[in-house]
């Protein structure tokens, strides 16, 4: 995941960058499609968590939405150890 940068996880624009990303995911799994869990216990493969699609070590912004994305902590495991799955179709919204 990357290089930390100092305070980023515990302070309050990333807390704010999360919720928004967790917002406009609008329940689902911005890398597998399937539903967010957001009654799942921390650091089980359903528990949700923020993925900076641009990783910060290779450049990405920290707090920019249009580089955050809501994910099941699997996922983002996977994401990170074998890269990213093939893309599905994105679910509607709607459904």
């Amino acid at each position: 995941m990357g290089d930390r940068i100092p305070g980023h996880v515990d302070s309050t624009a990333w807390r704010r960058a999360r919720r928004a990303a967790i917002r406009q995911a609008n329940g689902y799994c911005q890398i597998c499609w399937h539903p967010l869990v957001p009654e799942a216990r921390a650091q089980t493969a359903w528990a949700t968590e923020v993925d900076h699609i641009v990783e910060l070590s290779k450049g990405g912004a920290p707090f920019d939405l249009d580089n955050l994305r809501a994910v099941h902590r699997g996922c983002h495991i996977q994401r990170h150890r074998v890269g990213e799955p093939p893309p599905q179709i994105k679910r509607s919204s709607a459904l």
